[in-house]
């Protein structure tokens, strides 16, 4: 903490104490800071209540607690809260955004019972809430845990009821959201989250996820940064991305964009495309393979998929080339391939446009 300016006040130098108004560098980013405190009663514990809005990023950030020194070294518990402005106004003025169509940036709230101190920080009881409306609401719940110090690391756990995109971003099951939106969704969570300097590792588990009329069961995986992102996926399936995931189009940020090289390693490929789709591939052409490995540099925007420099094996049989899918306006899809393999199965070409047109933003 740097650069502090702050006005500071007391009743009497036990308190309570009030920091109104503040302003400091925290981790080289400036924040407006309120903070407030009780008395103190002589048993080395004050309450104390601090509120954090960065002045580059719409967030309000909250911690109501107790900071308590009567151990080896001082701790804070209590329970803290993070939400997009938009949510807060909105609870404010006890109105509801809609914050699902036109554009609009997706409201979120994180709470969650904190116990910090100067080396770790722990999260319990998190709840992290995406959309307003109660038949919309995208709810997540967990725990995690940070490790601060010289080698600081994270870990999370993150699950959830059944999630309805359909609903939250659509018309519900007679108006399905379509990938496009879907790709939106996620290019406004991004808007929020910079680049992770901390490896660590978090474990999702949804049972399904409804979206584009289909339902994706079983969403159990590991994500892991050290930098970058590594995937457990069903179908015996890894995949690996470095690179930079950002929003981008107007001011809010509602597209989410890739850059980056990208690998997938697949031991039961009909798997892991059943998975990603919702639609199972017995008999179909992904089926008939027992492997994929494969490795390039993926560039993806909103109806525009490209993975250039491709290398890799699939069946055993070498390929090198590239592959893009672009949306074409009244045409659908339509798949640019470039590969250079000493044999290629036709077949599998088709099915893999139809995978990217039923995965990829159209």
């Amino acid at each position: 903490v740097e650069g502090l300016n702050a006005n500071l006040s007391a009743q009497s130098l036990l308190g309570p104490w009030r920091v109104d108004p503040a302003s400091a560098i925290v981790g080289g980013e400036r924040v407006d800071l309120r903070i407030n405190t009780g008395s103190y009663a002589g048993d080395r514990r004050m309450r104390m209540r601090v509120a954090v809005l960065p002045v580059t990023r719409p967030i309000d950030i909250s911690v109501d607690g107790h900071l308590d020194w009567s151990g080896d070294a001082a701790r804070f518990e209590g329970r803290g809260v993070a939400r997009s402005l938009q949510d807060l106004v909105a609870a404010q003025t006890g109105t509801t955004v809609d914050d699902t169509r036109g554009g609009a940036p997706l409201t979120w709230r994180v709470a969650a019972d904190v116990e910090a101190a100067l080396d770790a920080l722990e999260a319990q009881n998190i709840e992290l809430t995406l959309g307003q409306a109660e038949d919309q609401a995208f709810v997540l719940n967990g725990r995690a845990n940070v490790q601060l110090g010289e080698r600081p690391a994270f870990s999370a756990e993150i699950a959830s009821r059944q999630v309805d995109l359909d609903r939250m971003l659509g018309g519900g099951a007679a108006n399905p959201v379509d990938l496009t939106a879907g790709w939106g969704a996620a290019g406004t969570l991004v808007r929020w989250i910079d680049d992770a300097t901390v490896p660590g590792q978090v474990r999702f588990d949804i049972p399904a996820i409804v979206l584009g009329g289909s339902v994706i069961r079983e969403i159990g995986f590991d994500a892991t940064y050290r930098p970058g992102l590594h995937l457990t996926l069903p179908g015996e399936t890894q995949v690996e991305f470095t690179g930079t995931v950002a929003a981008v189009g107007p001011v809010d940020g509602e597209d989410l964009a890739l850059d980056g090289v990208l690998g997938l390693r697949s031991e039961a490929p009909d798997v892991f495309v059943g998975w990603s789709t919702g639609r199972h591939d017995e008999g179909g052409t992904f089926s008939q393979l027992s492997s994929i490995d494969l490795r390039g540099r993926i560039l993806a925007a909103p109806a525009d998929v490209a993975i250039e420099e491709l290398s890799g094996t699939i069946d055993d049989a070498a390929l090198q080339g590239g592959v893009r899918y672009a949306a074409v306006a009244g045409r659908g899809g339509q798949l640019d391939v470039a590969l250079d393999a000493g044999r290629f199965d036709f077949g599998l070409l088709s099915g893999l446009g139809q995978w990217l047109a039923g995965t990829a933003p159209a």
